[in-house]
């Protein structure tokens, strides 16, 4: 005998699976989110050194779905690196979104929230003289969090890139890769 499974459970559950995501372990296990993330305030954090807020969305294996925030606050300023190459450094800022601005990353998922620091390198790639590629290649550690996520630690990379931007661009969206462990 067959068995029959209603289309309607395996969207159900599939639905369940994509919005709360699959239940992680105690033990570190492997983090890959895949997302995008905004940008904004871009010209006064490379002309003025401000903090450049952002905005991710995405999914992982481990978290599910979550929203990631913080900021960029730049640590050097962009310096020529190449003939159509400049680089910064820059850490985690001000978080945009809470009081007195903690120098915080926030990972928000439906199990709690994963509190990161950072550092990294960020580049600037002239695709033409008024376009430009913003990327950036970070190392975040994972400091605790809400939740499941109390006790949070763990280490993983992150990795952004635009698409050509103008660059006069005060503002951008990014494809991000993040990968590493997290231990609940």
């Amino acid at each position: 005998m067959r068995t029959f499974i209603s289309p309607r459970l395996l969207a159900l559950c599939g639905t369940y699976l994509f919005l709360l995501g699959a239940p992680g372990s105690i033990r570190a296990a492997d983090y890959d989110f895949v997302g995008a993330a905004v940008f904004t305030n871009i010209q006064n954090g490379l002309g003025r050194g401000q903090d450049v807020p952002y905005y991710g969305i995405g999914t992982s294996d481990r978290t599910g779905p979550n929203l990631q925030t913080g900021s960029i606050r730049p640590t050097s300023a962009p310096a020529p690196v190449g003939p159509a190459t400049l680089q910064f450094t820059g850490e985690v800022g001000a978080h945009p979104l809470l009081p007195f601005g903690p120098k915080i990353h926030i990972i928000s998922t439906a199990d709690g929230q994963i509190v990161c620091t950072w550092k990294a390198t960020f580049t600037i790639q002239f695709v033409s003289a008024t376009d430009v590629i913003f990327s950036g290649d970070g190392e975040f550690t994972v400091t605790g969090g809400t939740g499941k996520y109390k006790k949070a630690t763990g280490k993983f990379r992150t990795l952004f890139a635009t698409g050509p931007i103008p660059l006069t661009s005060d503002s951008a969206v990014a494809g991000v890769t993040q990968n590493g462990k997290i231990k609940r």
